[in-house]
């Protein structure tokens, strides 16, 4: 209840840092960089490689899952030039990404 009002209080909201890999499209600089991320984004802090994914074609984009590492060498080059690897044949050796932090408003409390 707020005080004094008898009314319940309302909920409240704060702001937290997300870490987040993007990879693809995504990517600084990438298609739906500026659609989805810019201007959201606070810092870029790192470019990774993750070994053991691959990209395969997804509802739309590409998804990154689990898989085995016996990627071409075509694969390879590709992701380490940042295209993060072959989606038509759906292998590459890794999939490269930034690490991105973006807020996020959480509203805790309030009537439930």
């Amino acid at each position: 209840m707020a005080i004094g009002t008898g009314a319940p209080a309302g909920p409240t909201t704060h702001t937290e840092l997300v870490r987040v890999f993007v990879y693809g499209t995504l990517r600084p600089g990438g298609v739906f960089w500026t659609q989805a991320l810019a201007g959201r984004v606070t810092n870029v802090s790192a470019t990774v490689r993750i070994d053991g994914l691959h990209l395969i074609d997804g509802p739309g984009y590409p998804l990154a899952v689990r898989g085995d590492d016996d990627a071409d060498a075509d694969a390879d080059a590709d992701a380490d030039a940042g295209v993060a690897g072959d989606i038509a044949g759906g292998r590459a050796s890794g999939v490269v990404g930034e690490v991105v932090d973006v807020p996020l408003s959480l509203a805790t409390g309030g009537a439930g």
